[in-house]
């Protein structure tokens, strides 16, 4: 086998030993006039090939009329030609051996119409020749170490950054121009930039992987409008993340709102499902591009943080204190000091520093000041990061602090900086990011970026799930008795028997017929009881005044059966009506909602928050991708907020956590093997020995 056999097929995407700018134009400000220039000019080594029909020569270089021209073997094509006419240009330079193509051109799928049809034979050719493709609707790609750059935006307009651990994938080229110009500023070295625009073939998914095994590729940063296939990215996000740092943005948020037959789906928002499961594979999810950048320039120079616990040392009451306080917000601890530390800074520092939940050194600090408190100060064990605020304008501090904190990474934990002002202190912050110290211009990007070093050394394991033990051929006639009958809704009853035969344990329920069976049934069960409306026609039996509680005689029951048959057909009365549902009524507990949906994007996912009737009101709930394993399940109960009620709070004792999340990893397996498209258990009734399903609703794909 070859070298070249041997490599991986995205390879000459970054290190082509030669390059074919099909569409090349001889006239300057013409994208295919900057892409040679910036290939060919600059400090990519390979070879050049300008193709145009019509010119000569382009910059110097000897242009050819077509790809099938070139002498040579063309590694990478560069696309700038219109839309109309690039199928025909893709399959000559296939047949040419061109196996790398970027198509830096528009006006295909985004656009609609013909756009579509022409993107489509694009792909069709690609893959019977075996043709890989960024793009179209592209910028392409940088490279910092071959220097192979395939924008058309000018070095004299914008400088290129210096080679680094951070690559950025994205699917704007905005975005993509707008974070190698932040880097350049920031002096945060790049790796790679890749601009996926349509996405015709390469995709985040294929980046992820490749990037993955860059071994010079400390960071990557994601951008994403929207997700090739989820549940793919969160398997390749889990192996990645276990050596190198993946931070994400999803934008395209906003969907229309669309009705939904069950709480679960009343509650589901594709971003919210996406913000829950990405937060589980590995990645950190950001909430803006500058915080993208941030955090990526964060990890790029500084280690993750091991823990929550900081200190902030500053000459800058006021943003201190306001950094004090979003420590707070975000669950950072601010570490008290022992009384050793305490006697050292009181003993080292001059009188007028300020020294309580924080050192603060004032205006009149030196930097002697700052390089004696980092001394005394990070001699305790219990600091996991540090934040540092310096104003470089008042006159006692020299230029010299600019060492001082540099020296900090000595003590290898974080740290983060803020300094903001005019020329004179841009000079010292371009000096201490060229030492390797993350500089910010507000207290909230400084701590947001803790965060997520802090979320950064987090180490997370990723169990397999395990399946669980089910009786699923009772499942499958139930279903196909529903879908023969031309139902899409299983009623409560049915809704029921395929929880028990997952193993879920469902509050015991008999169906009563008439008032004289519903009393003669609640008394077999015991009091008090519950009964329902049963009705295949009816979702949400309460809305009908079809349920009722606390019957506590045979008598109630009598008429408690009366009593929902005529509010349902005062409410209701097309409906068919198939009996009443009497079952036993719960012990006192904590009530959530269990539930299941198809997301979009990753396909089966479980819900989890407050049950009962303030579930759409507080939307307080979390989802994790199925199947669960129990530490994902654990994971998507520790989100919520009802998680607090759970291990006790005002006459709630500890709930059952280990038998809750069973019965999550349950309801995952239900929900990815057979074809539900909503689930919804509510209430949950969960008690310090038990959990007991007391109303399902499910309906099925048919």
């Amino acid at each position: 086998m070859s070298v070249d056999e041997r490599k991986d097929p995205l390879d000459n995407f970054f290190t082509p030993r030669s390059v074919a700018i099909v569409g090349a134009s001889s006239k300057p400000g013409k994208i295919g006039h900057e892409i040679v220039r910036n290939i060919s000019q600059y400090d990519y080594k390979g070879r050049v090939y300008p193709v145009n029909p019509t010119a000569e020569s382009i910059l110097g270089l000897k242009c050819y009329r077509t790809i099938s021209d070139v002498e040579d073997a063309v590694d990478l094509a560069v696309f700038v030609a219109a839309s109309n006419i690039l199928p025909e240009l893709v399959e000559e330079a296939c047949r040419k051996g061109v196996r790398n193509a970027i198509i830096v051109s528009g006006g295909f799928k985004e656009m609609g119409g013909e756009g579509v049809k022409y993107e489509e034979q694009i792909v069709s050719t690609a893959q019977k020749y075996g043709m890989r493709i960024i793009g179209p609707n592209c910028i392409g790609v940088f490279d910092s170490t071959t220097r192979l750059d395939t924008f058309f935006y000018p070095h004299d307009r914008m400088v290129r950054p210096p080679p680094g651990g951070v690559s950025f994938v994205t699917q704007s080229g905005t975005f993509g121009l707008t974070f190698l110009e932040w880097a350049t500023d920031s002096r945060m070295g790049v790796r790679r930039l890749v601009s996926l625009g349509n996405r015709c073939d390469v995709n985040e998914l294929d980046m992820v992987s490749y990037l993955g095994h860059d071994p010079l590729t400390k960071v990557i940063a994601l951008h994403l409008e929207s997700l090739t296939d989820g549940r793919q990215l969160v398997k390749e996000a889990r192996e990645v993340s276990s050596r190198k740092h993946i931070v994400i943005l999803k934008t395209g948020r906003v969907e229309e709102s669309k009705a939904a037959l069950s709480h679960t789906g009343a509650i589901t928002g594709s971003y919210q499902v996406c913000r829950s499961i990405l937060k589980d594979s590995g990645m950190i999810l950001v909430d803006s591009f500058e915080e993208l950048f941030d955090l990526s320039k964060a990890l790029e120079k500084q280690p993750p943080a091991k823990g929550s616990n900081v200190t902030i040392i500053t000459n800058a009451a006021g943003p201190s204190v306001a950094a004090a306080d979003l420590c707070h917000e975000y669950s950072f601890k601010i570490v008290e000091y022992s009384e050793g530390t305490l006697n050292g800074l009181r003993s080292t520092l001059p009188p007028y520093a300020v020294i309580g939940e924080y050192v603060d050194l004032t205006g009149s600090a030196t930097s002697e000041d700052y390089q004696k408190t980092f001394e005394i100060v990070l001699q305790e064990p219990n600091i996991d990061a540090v934040i540092c605020f310096v104003v470089f304008l008042n006159p006692p501090i020299t230029p010299e602090v600019v060492q001082v904190i540099s020296n900090v990474q000595s003590f290898g934990k974080p740290i983060v900086c803020w300094a903001t002002g005019g020329e004179y202190s841009q000079r010292l912050i371009e000096k201490l990011e060229e030492a390797g110290i993350p500089v910010y211009p507000t207290t909230e990007r400084v701590i947001r970026s803790l965060r997520g070093l802090i979320e950064a050394g987090s180490l997370r394991s990723w169990s397999e799930p395990e399946p669980v033990q089910a009786d699923r051929e009772r499942v499958g006639r139930i279903i196909s008795k529903v879908s023969s009958e031309g139902r899409d809704m299983l009623t409560e009853q049915e809704s029921k028997d395929i929880l028990r035969a997952y193993g879920i344990k469902t509050t015991v329920e008999y169906v009563a017929k008439s008032a004289v069976e519903a009393g003669a049934l609640a008394s077999k069960i015991g009091f008090p009881v519950v009964m329902k409306i049963l009705s295949p026609d009816i979702t949400h039996k309460s809305d009908v005044g079809g349920v009722l509680t606390d019957i506590r005689s045979p008598q109630e029951a009598s008429e408690a059966f009366n009593e929902i048959v005529e509010n349902v057909r005062r409410s209701r009365p097309e409906a068919r009506f198939e009996g009443v549902i009497v079952e036993n009524q719960l012990a006192r507990g904590v009530e959530v909602l269990v539930g299941a949906t198809v997301d979009r994007d990753f396909g089966p996912v479980v819900a989890f928050g407050l049950g009962g009737i303030f579930v759409e009101a507080f939307r307080d709930i979390s989802y994790g991708l199925a199947p669960l394993s129990d530490s994902d399940a654990l994971r998507v109960i520790s989100r919520t907020n009802v998680s607090k009620l759970l291990s006790g709070f005002r006459g709630f004792g500890p709930a059952d956590l280990k038998g809750l999340s069973t019965l999550l990893r349950r309801v995952s397996y239900l929900a990815y093997e057979q074809p539900i498209v909503e689930m919804d258990l509510n209430p949950v009734i969960v008690t310090s020995k038990e959990c007991t399903v007391a109303d399902a609703r499910i309906r099925i794909k048919v």
